[in-house]
Formats: structure tokens, sequence, C-alpha cells
């Protein structure tokens, strides 16, 4: 885990590109109903995209949270130490990616690419994903009819980083994984709930099933 907390921050900053809006210690905001033809990037503070908004780069910052307001749409989100919060009816057109942080997705959000995090809880509500989420350490929850049209992966973790409880997976109210619920750290107590008609249309592996 730690060669991967590494490896993002060097692609976080190494991959910003010139044309990119870049701040130290300052928050971004991208006002209501903006097109931004660049990415932002902040090293110390939050960056907040408004409603209606569409940027067409990433929107990445080191220490602090990604908010995106309703209707918008934006190519890619990355934090290491923030959460990430997605309103209703977006789309990000790639992959949403945080460390430490929380991701959530409200009613109707699109994720084109995967959704990815090292320690932070997932919730989803009524979200299509189009590839994998993957985790080592954080929960995640899946509700109203949310889809992940390919796999759910819990990765290894360091061991003197390894959760000391279980880690759950909970789907409801008719959520579906189309791909495997796959656990590679056998030493890592996973739990899945499946409740009010969802389903898993792969192999659940390494983990206990709990269904309603």
């Amino acid at each position: 885990m730690k060669r991967f907390f590494i490896t993002f921050i060097i692609l976080l900053i190494s991959s910003t590109l010139p044309a990119m809006d870049m701040s130290i210690n300052r928050s971004i905001r991208i006002e209501d109903g903006h097109k931004q033809r660049h990415g932002c990037m902040t090293i110390s503070g939050n960056i907040n995209v408004g409603e209606n908004s569409k940027v067409l780069g990433s929107c990445r910052t080191v220490n602090g949270n990604i908010l995106v307001g309703a209707r918008s749409t934006v190519e890619k989100l990355q934090t290491v130490n923030g959460n990430i919060s997605i309103d209703e009816d977006t789309k990000i057109y790639s992959n949403i990616q945080s460390v430490n942080g929380r991701v959530t997705c409200a009613t109707d959000v699109t994720v084109r690419g995967s959704i990815q995090t090292v320690n932070g809880f997932i919730e989803l509500d009524h979200t299509q994903v189009k590839r994998d989420i993957t985790t080592h350490n954080g929960d995640i929850s899946l509700n109203s009819g949310s889809v992940v049209e390919r796999n759910i992966i819990i990765k290894h973790s360091d061991r003197d980083k390894r959760r000391k409880k279980p880690l759950n997976i909970s789907l409801s109210g008719n959520s579906i994984v189309e791909g495997d619920i796959i656990v590679k750290d056998r030493s890592l107590k996973v739990f899945v709930y499946i409740e009010d008609g969802s389903k898993v249309l792969g192999e659940i592996k390494n983990a206990n099933i709990i269904n309603d």
C-alpha cells in the first residue's frame, strides 16, 4: 500500500500540465454553468465544481476535499487526503481515485471508469460504474439500484496497516454487481450483505455471504 501511495503522489504531480490551474494552500472554485477546457490542481485546498459545469480535464488535490455539483461532467477526480462527493445526475468520464478519503455518489451518477480507494469508504446511491471498484481497507455500500458492470476487488494491504475489524460490502435496493467480488487478501475477513433483491451475477471469492 505504501508503494501505491508514493506512486499516486508522483503521478498526481508529474502529470500536471502547464495549462492546468494550480494553487498551493488555496481552494479552487469553478462557478455554476462554467465550461473549463483544462483541469485544476491544488496542494492543500478544496476543489468545488459548481452545478451544470463541464471540466474537460482532471480535478486533483493532495490535502483537500472535492465536491462536484449536480448535472456536471468532469474528466477525472483524484485526492490523497480528502473526501470526494458527487451530486446527482453527474458524469465522470474516467476514474475516481482516493487514498484516505471517502467517495460518495448521489442519485443518477455515472462513472465511466473505475472507483479506487486505499482506506476510504465508498457509498453509491443509484450510481452506475462502468469498470471495477477496488479498495484495500474501505467498506463499500451499493444502494438504490446501483450497478457495477465489472468487479469489486479487495486488494492486499500492508501487514502492519491491515484492518482489525471485518470489511463489509453491502448491496441493497436491487443493486447489482455484474462481475465478481474478489478478495485477494485471504487474511482479511470480508462480509458481503445481499439484501432487497440485489444480486452478484458472478462469483464471490474468499468472502462470507449474508443474504436477507
